[in-house]
């Protein structure tokens, strides 16, 4: 049975340790982030602007025509699919994003045997996935141990947990996917793109979370680089300051250049002027246990990175954040 059970066992046993972030630092215990009164260094900014890999990006890409505003199918995803399907190749956007997020929801799922019933799916996963659950529960606790943190949150796994959690996860994933048929493991990756494509706001400021991923064949890099990018740069182009924060992320991580620790600052400095210092919502491509908002997660990075920035360079940074920021967003963002 090929599944995503991993994933399943993973969420089962976090149920148990939703104060995972009780311990964190609170973001606005730390001073807001405000315009520079100094422009900065000029030479300085003009050499930030010269190792910016960004600005020496593909500009946009073509996008399908949007056709249909007509409002989604209402129903379980299996019995929207085919529908979703035929709208997203019409190029409607909001229909390209449901489908994404459906088959993101059903990633791998199989559909129930004959005669099958969902207890029975529920016992297979739990017998096959025992082990990795206790696993990830030690995992859990380990990473709140080097953070400090009460590792008595994450509960001991037991059998009678696991199916428990099990039962509640297949009565949930047949409801919802029962009747859309196999669904392969990350189909909804090309979804994303497609969504991407299409405008859809949220879409175009994440898919490069996906596309710039190692796991990705080596020849399809590039093109897959390439869209999502143009996807950043029409986000810009929309006053979207999210997608200043994942240009940022993409300094850090060194995905067009080696990582610039002085380039992420700036772009992360430019989203937090964007935040207003209060967005309450994750950035989209944050997907996991515990997501932080947006303005706590940029405020992390940013305290992370101005440690590494001698003051000078770290002053330099935010200036040119600043104009990153006006060129952007100045007339406010969606």
């Amino acid at each position: 049975m090929r599944t995503s059970t991993w994933f399943g066992l993973a969420l089962v046993v976090a149920a148990g340790a939703s104060g995972y972030m009780a311990g964190a630092p609170d973001p606005r215990a730390t001073p807001p982030v405000v315009m520079s009164d100094e422009p900065g260094d000029t030479a300085a900014q003009a050499a930030l602007a010269a190792a910016d890999g960004w600005m020496r990006t593909p500009g946009t890409r073509g996008t399908l025509p949007a056709t249909s505003s007509d409002p989604l199918p209402q129903g379980s995803f299996g019995t929207t699919v085919d529908i979703l399907r035929e709208r997203t190749r019409a190029g409607d956007a909001a229909a390209a994003r449901a489908l994404y997020e459906g088959l993101r929801r059903c990633d791998g799922y199989e559909p129930l045997r004959e005669g099958e019933s969902v207890e029975e799916r529920a016992e297979i996963s739990t017998a096959s996935g025992f082990d990795t659950a206790v696993q990830i529960a030690d995992g859990f606790r380990s990473l709140l141990q080097e953070r400090g943190a009460d590792t008595s949150i994450v509960p001991p796994v037991t059998l009678e947990g696991l199916h428990a959690g099990q039962l509640d996860r297949w009565a949930t994933l047949a409801a919802d996917c029962e009747g859309a048929g196999h669904v392969p493991l990350d189909a909804w990756r090309d979804a994303q793109a497609v969504a991407s494509d299409l405008d859809d706001p949220d879409a175009r400021v994440s898919y490069w979370s996906e596309a710039f991923q190692r796991w990705s064949p080596l020849a399809e890099m590039p093109a897959k680089r390439d869209r999502a990018l143009a996807g950043l740069r029409r986000a810009l182009a929309a006053g979207d300051w999210r997608a200043l924060a994942a240009i940022g992320e993409i300094h850090e991580e060194g995905w067009l250049a080696p990582p610039s620790p002085a380039l992420a600052y700036a772009y992360l400095h430019a989203a937090m002027l964007g935040t207003r210092g209060g967005s309450s919502a994750p950035l989209p491509w944050r997907t996991g246990f515990w997501t932080p908002s947006a303005d706590a997660d940029i405020r992390r990075r940013l305290r992370r990175l101005e440690s590494t920035l001698d003051p000078a360079t770290r002053e330099a940074a935010r200036a040119y954040g600043e104009a990153r920021h006006a060129a952007c967003c100045a007339q406010g963002a969606p």
